[in-house]
């Protein structure tokens, strides 16, 4: 599905300790240049529904790539 340009993109980082605080001005800022709405939302501590920043997701994506080129 496409994204468009006044619709709100969350991006979501881990809650390890917080790279980049949800209200930062910087983020607000660069994330509405262009018409669009980035905001930065952080995954709740221990939330097995929400782990999709979990390593093991991102190599089973990559076995079925290498399935499929196979």
């Amino acid at each position: 599905m496409p994204v468009r340009k006044g619709s709100t993109v969350y991006v979501q980082q881990d809650n390890a300790g917080p790279h980049v605080l949800e209200d930062d001005s910087e983020l607000e800022a660069a994330g509405s240049i262009g018409g669009w709405t980035i905001q930065m939302r952080c995954q709740p501590p221990r939330s097995p529904d929400l782990n999709v920043l979990d390593l093991g997701y991102f190599s089973f994506i990559q076995a079925l790539q290498y399935r499929k080129a196979c």
